[in-house]
């Protein structure tokens, strides 16, 4: 029993570690970048706002399509596959020890591979950057190309654009060797210096008289890319002389590399995960492309604004839990040679799922009661009186119901990238294929025949992550009962007790919904915290947890 502990203690790591540091990240950045938003929205106007969402648009999605399936290949077929055994040696009985159970190949062939690797992103990410922008020139209405700075800004967003293509070698270094606390150092004052410069360039440009446009983003988004290419080359630098590998792209001379440069089984599958990642991107910035087609600029601006506060929970906590599980899910749940897969590795695997799925649940009943409540405060205390008077507040409304779909959907996802086959694989791409055509018909109806606007889009989110969270769920199941095991809804449940008062909660706060003073608002609030954390407090004490029976 003891072994089984220190085995567990062992792997968890990954996964514990890597969280904490990848929600430090997110919590400095978030909350540099959210004060810098905060000056910004004195000087910006909507329409300025809406054009910089575009160009967001523009370098997420060269970014997402280059490097996101080398990144989550990498991440779920790790080159070193460990298993921790109990070995006895002489004078240390029972001494837990690590044995290398299967090598593709040594440690700098791997670093190296991952470097080769990811010069083949920069490289698909400077043609699609150029193919990209022309069409975007060419699709663009005259009142974006007619905006202040707009050609200098758009050529600003692609040089970042590239400089942050081109670190992604030493990325990969970093990210292959777990080194979270440099990574953390590294977008912590990257992100501070895209704050300061943008800020900064507002300042200037208004001091001077003169319109701002979206030239703020640019500018801190140059600042951003130089500060990533430097930091993680630094970082990166310092480990080829340990490692034994160059940054620059190196033969390996193995059977296993194509041409003696790229390794075969990450390429099949990146290549497997790629026309996934394609319709996951479409999906996930699916509503800021409708919107762009749709509306105005101003209701653009709008979103983006409705965005940003109602994503920073998604961002700050459920991303990074969402990345470091899915590297431990890659570890302990091995898709390429899935009968390495011990009992103690699928056991210890659906325990980390399950405890996070009940957690996101508890959390679900809290964010539903307390977040209708407290949005009308937080609205006057973060708006000027220029986006106060815009409707803002029934978007976010949506988004406190929205949250735990984007968290349910990201561990559940994450337990697919890893434990999945690429024929699986697939099959889940096809999958949201499907799921984007439910999304369009949907945000068209919600946007145009509903006339809800911005909200319609939020609700047309909601619809999608349920559709996929369902398929993402039916497979866990069907993985785990190849092993004899069962992850079942009502594992993961709150109790009874819980689901009704939260109920009850939610139902009185629909009925608190409404223009009233704040202190109403702020005592409801408080008044269903209460009733939620007691009820939680009392019904979890003592309660047969599926976990603490094992």
């Amino acid at each position: 029993m003891a072994d089984e502990c220190d085995i567990s203690d062992h792997m968890a790591k990954p996964a514990t570690g890597g969280a904490m540091y990848l929600i430090s990240i997110q919590i400095f950045s978030r909350a540099i970048t959210f004060s810098a938003n905060q000056i910004l929205l004195l000087h910006v106007s909507p329409e300025a706002l809406g054009i910089a969402m575009q160009l967001e648009l523009y370098s997420i999605t060269v970014l997402h399509f280059s490097r996101e399936s080398i990144r989550v290949a990498a991440q779920t077929e790790p080159q070193h596959l460990q298993e921790v055994k109990k070995k006895e040696s002489s004078g240390n009985p029972g001494k837990i020890i690590q044995d290398e159970l299967w090598k593709d190949s040594p440690p700098n062939s791997a670093s190296q591979a991952l470097v080769n690797m990811s010069y083949l992103a920069a490289i698909f990410g400077c043609l699609m950057l150029y193919i990209f922008g022309f069409l975007y020139m060419r699709v663009a209405s005259v009142n974006i190309l007619n905006a202040p700075y707009f050609n200098k800004s758009l050529a600003l967003v692609g040089i970042a654009t590239t400089l942050e293509l081109f670190a992604e070698p030493c990325f990969a270094v970093v990210q292959h060797n777990m080194l979270y606390q440099s990574r953390a150092a590294i977008e912590t004052v990257s992100a501070l210096a895209k704050g300061l410069f943008s800020c900064g360039t507002a300042f200037w440009v208004g001091r001077m008289g003169l319109d701002r446009g979206p030239l703020p983003y640019a500018i801190g988004q140059v600042a951003y890319g130089v500060f990533i290419f430097c930091g993680y080359f630094i970082v990166a630098k310092r480990l080829t002389g340990k490692g034994g590998f160059s940054l620059l792209p190196a033969c390996l001379s193995k059977e296993q590399y194509l041409s003696g440069f790229i390794s075969l089984p990450l390429l099949y599958r990146s290549a497997s995960i790629f026309f996934q990642s394609v319709v996951k991107h479409l999906l996930t910035q699916g509503d800021t492309m409708i919107l762009t087609a749709l509306s105005t600029l101003e209701d653009q601006g709008l979103y983006a604004l409705a965005s940003n506060y109602g994503g920073l929970v998604a961002r700050l906590v459920f991303q990074p839990i969402e990345e470091s599980s899915r590297t431990a899910f890659g570890r302990w749940l091995p898709s390429r040679k899935p009968w390495i897969a011990k009992p103690v590795s699928v056991t210890f695997a659906r325990s980390h799922l399950q405890d996070m799925l009940h957690a996101y649940f508890l959390l679900t009943i809290v964010s539903w009661a307390l977040g209708p409540l407290l949005l009308p405060v937080a609205l006057r205390v973060i708006l000027n009186s220029r986006w106060a008077l815009l409707n803002i507040q029934e978007p976010l409304l949506a988004y406190c119901y929205y949250i735990p779909f984007l968290a349910f959907n990201g561990i559940t996802e994450a337990f697919v990238s890893s434990a999945a086959s690429n024929s699986e694989l697939r099959a889940q791409a096809s999958w949201m294929g499907a799921c984007s055509l439910a999304f369009a018909f949907a945000a068209y109806f919600l946007l145009k025949a509903a006339d809800l606007g911005v909200r319609g889009l939020v609700w047309a989110n909601i619809f999608n992550m349920a559709l996929r969270i369902l398929w993402s769920f039916r497979f866990i199941q069907k993985y785990f009962g190849k092993y004899k095991q069962e992850l079942r809804l009502r594992d993961v449940l709150p109790r009874r007790e819980t689901c009704a008062v939260g109920i009850v909660t939610w139902s009185c706060t629909l009925a608190l919904h409404t223009p009233i003073s704040t202190k109403t608002n702020v005592a409801g609030a408080f008044f269903a915290g209460a009733i939620v954390t007691i009820t939680i407090k009392k019904f979890s004490e003592g309660a047969n947890h599926p976990l603490s029976n094992q």
